[in-house]
């Protein structure tokens, strides 16, 4: 029976061994790092046409195209079943690494071992030997607990040790904190919502609950470029305004790239940026505005429309602009 038991059991300590090894959760950290860098090369949530009409004619590294990154789920990577399955499987292995070697790890720092005979030092590879009295080793346990040292005291001995606990609890927190982050990240990735407006300024967007009533209203109020001495875009800032029936008063709020702003569990961010329309003025007759559309067949980064040069809508003149700083091209 002892045997049979001992051969059942086996296959689950070498599950167990296999998932706290340190060179699987390296090999599930870079998977993921690599899985990130896809999801940060490639655009998210886009409509399934968009990847059609951009990697169909030229695929991404020459190597996809839009069926591939659809059929992997590459448009959505955070929230793909893979992504999070790995971010599940790393969770596994590190709390099987924490469980069966750091909190033991901790356990046995907690505990003073108590050397009672001299030849147990001998384990150690640096020792001296000194005769000491009783004064002496109270005077060493002064010194010692002075310089940051915890010291135990026992007839005729002592013992100290100094780091010993941060040492071993360091990559127990390191576990739990990747824990925490990754089952935040997957919590976000089911259970939260994820929208992009682009906002002209004096603009504003309604975020609504499930009943239709307004939980938060955006406005823009205005947006401006830090362009360095060649003209190159180095910063994006938007001067928001917040609103929302509990607040008292409206608050504004300046946010940029990787600086967003946190309101009532709304994280704003600073995402991208186009030129929104086009004012066209003809000698002394009313200025005229016209929304621009992406050109994506033109560029990364350009807006045009067509205007008619006819009375009945005919003979269209392309104008474009890759810039908020023109110029125009006719």
């Amino acid at each position: 029976m002892a045997s049979d038991a001992a051969q059942i059991f086996r296959p689950g300590q070498r599950l167990l061994a296999l998932l706290g090894d340190l060179r699987l959760a390296i090999g599930l950290l870079l998977l993921i790092a690599l899985a990130s860098a896809l999801g940060t090369a490639l655009p998210q949530n886009e409509p399934a046409g968009a990847y059609h009409d951009h990697y169909d004619a030229q695929p991404w590294l020459g190597l996809l195209t839009a069926g591939p990154i659809l059929a992997l789920h590459l448009d959505h990577v955070y929230s793909s079943g893979w992504f999070l399955a790995l971010l599940a499987l790393l969770a596994t292995s590190l709390t099987t690494c924490s469980i069966r070697r750091q909190w033991p790890a901790l356990r046995s720092g907690l505990q003073w071992t108590d050397h009672q005979h001299p030849h147990q030092l001998s384990k150690y590879s640096i020792g001296i030997t000194r005769e000491a009295g009783p004064q002496s080793l109270q005077h060493l346990a002064q010194l010692l607990q002075r310089r940051g040292w915890k010291v135990q005291q026992k007839t005729g001995r002592l013992a100290a040790r100094k780091g010993v606990i941060a040492g071993r609890s360091g990559p127990l927190l390191v576990h739990v904190g990747l824990i925490v982050l990754m089952t935040g990240a997957a919590w976000g990735a089911l259970g939260g919502q994820r929208l992009e407006r682009f906002l002209a300024p004096g603009r504003s967007l309604d975020l609504v609950d499930r009943q239709g009533e307004t939980r938060l209203s955006i406005r823009l109020q205005d947006f401006s470029v830090d362009r360095d001495a060649r003209g190159q875009a180095r910063q994006f800032h938007s001067q928001l305004l917040f609103s929302a029936p509990a607040m008292a008063t409206a608050r504004h709020v300046d946010i940029s790239v990787n600086h967003p702003a946190r309101m009532g569990g709304v994280t704003v961010y600073q995402a991208d940026w186009q030129v929104a329309a086009l004012t066209v003025q003809l000698g002394r007759s009313p200025q005229l505005q016209f929304p621009l559309q992406p050109l994506p067949s033109l560029g990364e980064q350009v807006w045009g429309l067509a205007l008619p040069t006819r009375p009945e809508g005919s003979h269209p003149v392309l104008h474009n602009v890759a810039s908020a700083q023109g110029p125009v091209l006719v």
